[in-house]
């Protein structure tokens, strides 16, 4: 005898497997978008950390340059550009700043934060350095700290 397959059942059994189909999609669906988010997130703070750490490194070198440079020419300018950057653009602490909002009280953070005042350490000899040459090259009024 020959059993026949009614086209209710087809119809019924085809909804059900769409419903159990769209809920299992529905919950993919969600987790992908958490995922996409994490990953701008994680995308956002990699890009933050990169341009803070290269803007913590120009800075720090930028003075060292300018340094050199007034060492080496006794120009003003070089001194001048030297305390605009250490006293007025900063770009070593902005750098750290920008870092503090991701990853303040983290291990690497704190080592920035050591690196930060090993350079202002490092600063007191460019200072004294500067002076020398200021005084070498007859300077009689000194910019900033000089």
């Amino acid at each position: 005898m020959k059993r026949k397959i009614k086209i209710q059942s087809i119809s019924a059994w085809s909804i059900g497997i769409a419903l159990i189909l769209t809920v299992v999609f529905v919950v993919i669906l969600h987790y992908g978008k958490n995922e996409v988010k994490r990953f701008e997130d994680a995308t956002d703070q990699y890009i933050v950390c990169e341009n803070a750490a290269r803007q913590l490194q120009d800075g720090s070198d930028y003075l060292t340059e300018q340094v050199r440079l007034y060492a080496m020419t006794g120009e003003r300018n070089y001194l001048d550009q030297y305390f605009e950057e250490a006293d007025v653009t900063k770009r070593r602490e902005q750098a750290l700043e920008s870092l503090k909002k991701y990853f303040d009280k983290t291990e690497a953070f704190q080592s920035l934060q050591q690196a930060m005042e090993d350079s202002k350490e490092l600063m007191l000899t460019e200072y004294h350095s500067l002076k020398l040459v200021a005084t070498v090259m007859g300077e009689k009024r000194h910019s900033g700290r000089a």
